[in-house]
């Protein structure tokens, strides 16, 4: 079944206070050849980089708070990489978790 909302590429849309500071982080990322993680909102100690498989028409229509700017990966190559699904859940179901 094909789904409107899902992609095979995922992007990593990037931030900041206004376009100019969103455009400036994705130059860096293509400049520096890497996007660097943050565990702003993660439970634990993990760093992460936030990707989304919502197709761009998709996604923008939905979170418009996010920037224009990104950088798109095939799904199947950051798999192989170790990329994985994020899990939300609540407190509660986080401290049910094993270390």
């Amino acid at each position: 079944m094909s789904r409107a909302d899902l992609s095979n590429h995922l992007v990593h849309w990037t931030s900041g206070e206004d376009y100019q500071e969103a455009f400036s982080n994705l130059v860096n990322i293509i400049l520096g050849m890497k996007i660097t993680g943050s565990g702003d909102k993660i439970k634990s100690s993990h760093v992460c980089i936030c990707f989304t498989e919502a197709p761009e028409n998709e996604f923008h229509r939905i979170k418009s708070k996010y920037s224009p700017f990104g950088i798109q990966v095939p799904k199947k190559w950051l798999f192989e990489l170790g990329g994985r699904p994020v899990i939300y859940q609540t407190n509660e179901e986080y401290n049910l978790l094993p270390s």
